[in-house]
Formats: C-alpha cells, structure tokens, sequence
C-alpha cells in the first residue's frame, strides 16, 4: 500500500486555477530547473514556468 503525504493546496487563495509560491507543482518545477511566473520581475504571470529563467 502506497503512502499518501498531505497535499499542499496548488491555489494561494486569491484565484481559483492561480499556482502559489508554496505550492507542490511550483517546487516540482523548480526542483528540475524552471523559473515560476510569479517570480517573474517584468511581468508576473502565475500559470506559466521558463526553462530559460524568464
């Protein structure tokens, strides 16, 4: 039997379908490299991720 961890919410409570900093799919990308949209300093952009840093 698989363990399951307590999911972190992929929402930050402002928007639905918004990723937030803390969530499991943001340091999933990061972890492989790829800048979050919402660190972005031009323009954030909370759906997107940039292997190129952005």
């Amino acid at each position: 039997m698989m363990r399951r961890t307590p999911a972190v919410p992929a929402v930050d409570g402002r928007d639905r379908g918004v990723t937030g900093e803390a969530s499991a799919v943001v340091r999933a990308f990061a972890a492989r490299g790829f800048a979050w949209g919402g660190d972005w300093s031009s323009l954030e952009d909370h759906q997107h991720f940039s292997v190129s840093g952005g």
